[in-house]
């Protein structure tokens, strides 16, 4: 049931759901050991990014309970896991005090499925899902519940974002 943060890519932390008591939305509470580590402090906001669904957040940073003290973790609320679609055990998010960047337009992308099995995905759709949405080369996302790896991105950047005139390719299994 946990998962992985990284914060600006450069520390793995395990991740849980907030204790179900507590009534604060759009939070998330760190020991403050991690905080330190992380340099952030009580009450500094910082963007949760979900890389895997395309998503992101501001939120509030909040110490956890004294029981969480000894841990490297971080809890999300509830709330804040369901926007951000998070599938524990299989997304990694990213911690940022900074608001995700202008990326540039993609003029192409080539996708592959991860599962070696023969597959039927229509690309218009695959491409409508992906409009607006920054992605990465080596990115993994879920479509329809198949896992696609992007593998080429073209003009070659880090990352970029799909737009309308952007031309998607599957490559077929051999």
């Amino acid at each position: 049931m946990f998962s992985k943060v990284i914060f600006e890519r450069l520390d793995s932390i395990e991740i849980a759901v907030d204790y179900p008591q507590n009534k604060v939305k759009n939070y998330i509470a760190i020991p403050f050991k991690v905080m330190k580590a992380l340099n952030i402090a009580p009450k500094d906001e910082v963007y949760v990014v979900n890389e895997s669904k395309f998503k992101y957040i501001k939120v509030r940073v909040w110490p956890t309970r004294k029981e969480d003290d000894d841990k490297f973790i971080i809890r999300l609320s509830s709330e804040l896991a369901s926007v951000l679609e998070v599938e524990f055990d299989k997304d990694i998010l990213v911690l940022t005090k900074e608001k995700q960047p202008e990326v540039p337009s993609l003029e192409y992308v080539l996708l592959a499925p991860e599962d070696p099995v023969e597959i039927e995905l229509k690309l218009d759709e695959i491409k409508e899902f992906l409009i607006g949405k920054t992605i990465s080369e080596g990115q993994v996302f879920t479509y329809d519940k198949h896992r696609l790896r992007i593998i080429m991105l073209k003009p070659p950047v880090g990352k970029g974002q799909i737009i309308e005139n952007t031309k998607i390719e599957l490559v077929k299994p051999s």
